[in-house]
C-alpha cells in the first residue's frame, strides 16, 4: 500500500513557529542597523541646527547694531545696546562685540564682528555686517 504523508496541525503551526522566529530576528536585526546608522546623522543635524541658530541670532545682532550706529549712537553704546533682550550666555556664550570705521570722502564704512565660542570650547567663525553710515565727526574712529 501507498503511504500518504499527513501533516497534523500541531506540525504545521510547529513549522511555522519557527518561520516566524526567525522573521523576527531578521526584523530585530534591520532595525539595529536601522538605528546604527540613523543615529550619527540625527545628533549631526541638531549640531547643525543649532549653529545655525546661533549664526541667525549673531546676524539678527550685528544689523541691530549697524542699525544703532546708523541712528547716531555711539560705538559703545550701540555695542553695549545690541545685547539687551537676548539670553546671550545661553546662545553665544562669550559674545564679542567689535565694530570697526573706514572713511569715505562722504561717508564711514562700519563693519561689525560678532564672535562667541562653540559648545566644544572653539571660538566660532564671526558674522560681519558692514554698512555706509552717514558722516558724524562727533563720533570717534
Amino acid at each position: 500500500m501507498h503511504r500518504t504523508a499527513i501533516t497534523t496541525r500541531s506540525q504545521v503551526s510547529r513549522g511555522r513557529r519557527g518561520a516566524m522566529l526567525v522573521e523576527m530576528l531578521v526584523a530585530g536585526i534591520l532595525l539595529t542597523f536601522v538605528v546604527v546608522l540613523v543615529g550619527p546623522l540625527l545628533l549631526q543635524s541638531n549640531q547643525v541646527r543649532r549653529s545655525a541658530a546661533q549664526r541667525q541670532l549673531a546676524t539678527q545682532i550685528a544689523a541691530n547694531c549697524l542699525e544703532r550706529l546708523a541712528a547716531g549712537e555711539s560705538q559703545q553704546l550701540a555695542a553695549a545696546n545690541v545685547q539687551q533682550g537676548w539670553d546671550t550666555s545661553k546662545w553665544l556664550p562669550d559674545l564679542s562685540v567689535k565694530i570697526g570705521f573706514s572713511n569715505d570722502e562722504r561717508r564711514r564704512r562700519a563693519t561689525v564682528s560678532i564672535g562667541w565660542t562653540t559648545p566644544e570650547g572653539h571660538s566660532a567663525r564671526p558674522v560681519q555686517l558692514t554698512g555706509w553710515l552717514p558722516s558724524h565727526p562727533e563720533v570717534p574712529e
